[in-house]
């Protein structure tokens, strides 16, 4: 559960009066305010401690009008680990102390939708009917490994929560591009971490390429996804632009 995630969750949540502001294409407009959204879960493999989600981030959204921040007490335990991590870092400090001072104060919000920050689940299945999604089936997992190699492992008990929408945000994998030095062990290149920002399309629009990115309707671009390289972007990053 990273910035990404919360992203997609914060354009969840947030009032259409609010959206309508900004220069958010008018069918994703349309579909949010017909959506009648309630409840939004962002699920993440791993601990709160490990979560990627920036701490700003994390006041901004639970600062969202009409929308109450939901954590449950028993993701918030911390392995030994997870406390020497916190202690080494104080990102992760400012995080948790954050994350548990938030949850406190939303606890009396009386709230028309709520965010639900949901930690150590990993998906194992997508149940649907017709063709729609109903729920998703989580294992339950728990930190093993010592303070900074910590791994998420399964503890083979599940959890099935309802869901009618399910977007995955778990990063992006880069390709190579001939004649460029490509680290497939990190997925990666120099070059063209640079520019991935930017070889984005918008999930809320039809593909555009390079040259196009700015004519792009919606202004969320780090919601979008990664597209191939075109070959207007390769010859881009061999003039070094």
């Amino acid at each position: 559960n990273g910035n990404v995630a919360i992203d997609v969750a914060r354009m969840l949540q947030k009032p259409i009066a609010e959206l309508e502001k900004t220069d958010m294409t008018e069918h994703a407009l349309e579909k949010l305010s017909k959506a009648n959204i309630k409840d939004v879960y962002v699920v993440g493999r791993r601990g709160p401690v490990q979560a990627a989600y920036a701490t700003a981030e994390l006041r901004e959204i639970a600062a969202v009008d009409g929308t109450k921040l939901v954590v449950n007490e028993s993701d918030l335990t911390l392995t030994e680990a997870d406390k020497v991590e916190v202690e080494k870092s104080r990102a992760m400090r400012r995080k948790m102390e954050a994350l548990i001072k938030l949850k406190d104060d939303q606890k009396g919000k009386n709230a028309e939708k709520r965010l639900h920050l949901r930690y150590l689940l990993s998906p194992e299945e997508v149940k649907g009917e017709e063709g729609k999604a109903r729920s998703i089936v989580f294992v339950k997992n728990r930190m093993e490994g010592p303070a900074g190699k910590q791994s998420a492992v399964s503890t083979g008990e599940v959890e099935e929560i309802g869901a009618d929408v399910v977007f995955r945000s778990i990063g992006y994998k880069s390709t190579s591009i001939p004649g460029l030095h490509f680290d497939s062990r990190q997925y990666s290149s120099t070059p063209l971490h640079r520019f991935a920002p930017f070889s984005l399309h918008c999930v809320f629009s039809y593909p555009y390429p390079y040259s196009h990115v700015h004519s792009c309707p919606c202004p969320y671009l780090h919601l979008c996804s990664y597209h191939t390289p075109t070959h207007t972007e390769e010859t881009m990053l061999q003039d070094g632009r």
